[in-house]
């Protein structure tokens, strides 16, 4: 009798089968399917693939950079831009009020944000299409700087609209570095702080909180007035009249002068 010719069980089902039994059909499956593998033109094939498909990493040596840089049209697209960017100021210097205060000589402080967001809106045209509700928009003019000037770039701006005044003043006057508002800002507030120091001008930790807020507001907005006192965050610090408490009658002085130092 064959090994698998069993007899039905008592109620004509068949019965399990042995454990050698299942055993030995396991090795006759495996048996055929592993012939295709006795054939060495496939195994062959299937070497030349892995091969194909192999990565070495070498995780001893360091990369080193051969060449950075952007092609050859990505460049020009940018060179374009700015000299576009360039025209737009040096005809639009006597319409647009931020143009005539950076144009201005000597130049005189007093730009505020009113004034950046109407630059701004002027921009939203090709190729700039700088969006005043959108800062970020911004970053299309900064990255072709970043693309042509990379040696005068400091900085990861075009985030903030504020950023413009810095681009417009850089396009005046190339050998400048160009930087974004913010970093200027807290550069010439530590220098400030540290004239003030030197001088023998000491702050409280309260008054140096308000300080450090003002000077936040003037890199967002390029200028602060006491009316601001009232607005967010001031107002959740003690508003105006705190700020009275804390610098009394040098408050307006105070103001002014970081209104000069910081955003000029």
């Amino acid at each position: 009798m064959d090994k698998f010719n069993v007899p039905e069980g008592p109620n004509g089902e068949p019965p399990e089968p042995s454990e050698p039994q299942v055993v030995e059909v396991e090795r006759e499956q495996m048996a055929t399917a592993l012939q295709a593998f006795h054939d060495p033109k496939l195994r062959e094939a299937i070497l030349a693939a892995k091969r194909s498909l192999e990565q070495v990493i070498d995780e001893q040596t360091p990369d080193q950079l051969l060449r950075a840089g952007f092609d050859a049209e990505a460049l020009e697209k940018a060179k374009s831009m700015l000299t576009s960017f360039r025209k737009f100021i040096e005809d639009n210097k006597d319409q647009i009020e931020a143009l005539q205060v950076l144009y201005s000589q000597p130049y005189r402080a007093g730009l505020k944000f009113r004034h950046v967001k109407e630059l701004a809106s002027k921009l939203n045209q090709p190729p700039f299409f700088v969006d005043p509700n959108r800062p970020e928009s911004l970053s299309r003019l900064w990255q072709a700087y970043e693309v042509v000037e990379p040696d005068k770039v400091r900085g990861k701006g075009g985030r903030q609209l504020v950023d413009v005044i810095a681009l417009v003043r850089h396009a005046m006057d190339p050998n400048t570095t160009l930087a974004p508002v913010g970093m200027t800002v807290q550069e010439r507030y530590q220098q400030w702080m540290a004239e003030k120091q030197t001088s023998g001008v000491t702050f409280t930790a309260d008054q140096r909180k308000w300080l450090d807020a003002i000077k936040d507001h003037i890199a967002a907005s390029l200028n602060i007035e006491q009316d601001d006192l009232e607005e967010v965050p001031f107002n959740s610090i003690g508003g105006l009249g705190r700020a009275y408490e804390l610098f009394g009658d040098k408050l307006i002085a105070i103001l002014d002068e970081l209104n000069e130092r910081l955003a000029a």
